[in-house]
C-alpha cells in the first residue's frame, strides 16, 4: 500500500505536463490506440470541469477529470500510469473522486467506460445504465455508459 497518496486539483504548469503526459499515453496512444489528443481542449478549463492528478509519494501516477452538471458528476477519461497499473491505485482514485463528489454535493456519479474495464467499475458499485447517447463517439464511441449513486 502507498504510504502518501493524494488527490490535488491540477493547477500548475508541472502538474498539467504530468496530467496531459499520463494520459496521452494511457488513452491515446497505448496497446496502438492513435487517437488524437488535444493539450487545450477546452473542457479541461470549464469552471463546472476539474481535472485531478493522483500523486503517489509525489509521484505523478493517476488522472480523472470529474465534470459537474447539477447533482450528476461525470467522471472522465480516468486513466493510471502503465508501470503503477495492478497496484490497487484505480480503486483508490475511485474512493478519492467519490469524497470529492460528495463533498461537493454530487448525488450520483457517471461514467463512459471502456469495455475492457467495465468489470473493474462494476467492483466498485457502478451499473451499467444508458444516460446519453451523444456521449458515444470520438474516443468514447464503444463505451458502456454506467452511473452509481452515492
Amino acid at each position: 500500500m502507498p504510504h502518501d497518496v493524494r488527490l490535488k486539483v491540477v493547477k500548475a504548469p508541472a502538474d498539467w505536463d504530468a496530467f496531459h503526459r499520463i494520459r496521452r499515453a494511457e488513452l491515446f496512444t497505448s496497446k496502438g490506440k492513435m487517437s488524437p489528443y488535444d493539450e487545450n481542449h477546452a473542457d479541461d478549463r470549464v469552471p463546472e470541469n476539474t481535472p485531478y492528478l493522483l500523486e503517489v509519494d509525489g509521484q505523478a501516477v493517476g488522472v480523472a477529470r470529474l465534470d459537474r452538471r447539477e447533482n450528476i458528476g461525470i467522471i472522465r477519461l480516468v486513466a493510471i500510469s502503465a508501470t503503477r497499473q495492478g497496484q490497487g491505485l484505480g480503486r483508490i482514485l475511485g474512493d478519492l473522486l467519490d469524497r470529492e463528489a460528495m463533498v461537493a454535493g454530487i448525488e450520483v456519479l457517471r461514467v463512459n467506460a471502456g469495455r475492457d474495464v467495465v468489470g473493474f467499475y462494476e467492483r466498485l458499485g457502478w451499473k451499467a445504465a444508458p444516460w446519453d447517447k451523444s456521449e458515444l463517439r470520438g474516443i468514447a464511441a464503444n463505451a458502456v455508459q454506467m452511473q452509481k449513486p452515492l
